[in-house]
């Protein structure tokens, strides 16, 4: 029987820190006042069809800062999939099974997404950029004999190991002026490889 390595995990205060940081970076480099982009705070969502088998959702939910030509957004992501009615146990724990070779995400996850601006009107950009999404996987087995379940029946590893996903999303940014202060209101659509459509509100200066 394999024995389940755990990945180490950067803690989630460690990716916030990081991406404050780096947006803190970028804003001291765009010091182009004469540059008509906006800069933007604001609050998305998504939703991923699972597959039928799955369970969860697949609603996302994120907040991101945008300065000008470059912003971050830090989101998660209620992703599970995992066949309906499954059980999890800690494999070895009271319950020993056969690895199946199959793997579910049992676990919700977070990411980052990194976003590059370019205008196309006064209020109309376009925005692309990479992401990179953090998971939790787990192993299925296939029991064996048990006293909680009978030999043959499937079951989900309970501490799973963290996976790392790298993907992309695209969309625009509309801006809708208020009259107000030179406050506008952001609204954004776009779409994901990992969280699927997207959409959001904010305000920007």
């Amino acid at each position: 029987m394999k024995n389940l390595s755990v990945v180490q995990f950067p803690c989630p205060l460690k990716v916030i820190l990081l991406t404050t940081l780096l947006l803190s970076a970028t804003s001291a480099f765009a010091q182009d006042e004469g540059n008509t982009q906006f800069r933007s705070m604001y609050y998305t969502f998504g939703y991923k069809k699972m597959p039928s088998k799955a369970q969860g959702s697949g609603i996302t939910y994120g907040a991101g800062l945008k300065y000008k030509w470059f912003g971050m957004e830090l989101y998660g992501a209620d992703m599970r999939d995992m066949p309906k009615g499954m059980e999890r146990y800690i494999n070895g724990v009271g319950v020993k099974g056969t690895e199946t070779g199959e793997s579910v995400i049992s676990d919700k996850g977070f990411g980052i997404d990194y976003n590059l601006y370019y205008p196309i009107f006064r209020h109309l950009e376009i925005y692309a950029g990479p992401s990179t999404s953090f998971e939790k996987k787990a192993k299925i087995y296939s029991s064996n004999d048990n006293p909680y379940l009978p030999a043959g029946e499937r079951y989900a590893d309970g501490i799973g190991t963290w996976k790392t996903r790298f993907g992309g999303q695209a969309g625009v940014m509309f801006y809708i002026p208020t009259g107000w202060h030179n406050m506008n209101i952001s609204v954004n659509a776009g779409y994901s490889t990992y969280r699927g459509i997207t959409g959001g509100l904010g305000i920007a200066f």
